[in-house]
């Protein structure tokens, strides 16, 4: 049996103050298929305590995968243009 203290689930509200994320951040990683997963009661979505660690581990795993220390910068010609590429982060744990 659980305690008052023990969570099954967050809604939106208890899970952007735990995560320390707006609202609308939360809603823009749902549009872009990479917050974490809800299941809807009603009009309320509701995530999991196992979903929330899941969407944190699978951060977690991605903040590894880069370099940790900063590269050498290389010095470039007044002409030299600059490129940038940026990859999307993509969530694909299912429950």
């Amino acid at each position: 049996m659980l305690t008052q203290t023990e969570q099954r689930a967050y809604t939106v509200a208890d899970f952007c103050a735990a995560f320390r994320i707006s609202r609308t951040k939360l809603y823009d990683l749902w549009l872009s298929d990479n917050g974490p997963l809800y299941y809807k009661i009603g009009n309320r979505r509701l995530i999991s305590t196992e979903a929330a660690l899941l969407w944190q581990h699978a951060l977690q795993r991605i903040a590894g995968d880069q370099p940790t220390s900063p590269q050498p910068s290389r010095k470039r010609s007044r002409n030299q243009k600059v490129e940038c590429r940026s990859a999307p982060m993509r969530l694909r744990h299912r429950i």
